[in-house]
């Protein structure tokens, strides 16, 4: 079975698709808990997973709460857990 690579987003592309925003934005939305934490690439680089943001820009387009959104945060830190245990095995 063929599995499909993700597109990996940087800051600057996360910050137009959240609406033209800062990458000190980004940032600080991420510590608010409203944005799951970047990947560490090992070339030094931090990107976000193009699905995992499209989450969050639904999120907001549907107008949920910031709770709602930390919520959408949390399930997507879950599922990377999980994936890394997965492929552990």
């Amino acid at each position: 079975m063929k599995q499909q690579l993700e597109r990996l987003l940087s800051i600057r592309q996360v910050g137009e698709l959240l609406g033209e925003i800062s990458a000190s934005s980004v940032y600080r939305m991420k510590a608010n808990g409203c944005l799951p934490a970047p990947i560490q690439l090992p070339i030094q680089r931090s990107c976000w997973p193009a699905s995992e943001i499209q989450l969050i820009v639904e999120g907001i387009a549907d107008q949920v709460g910031e709770e709602q959104i930390r919520e959408i945060v949390a399930g997507i830190h879950e599922r990377r857990e999980r994936k890394k245990v997965i492929e552990l095995l």
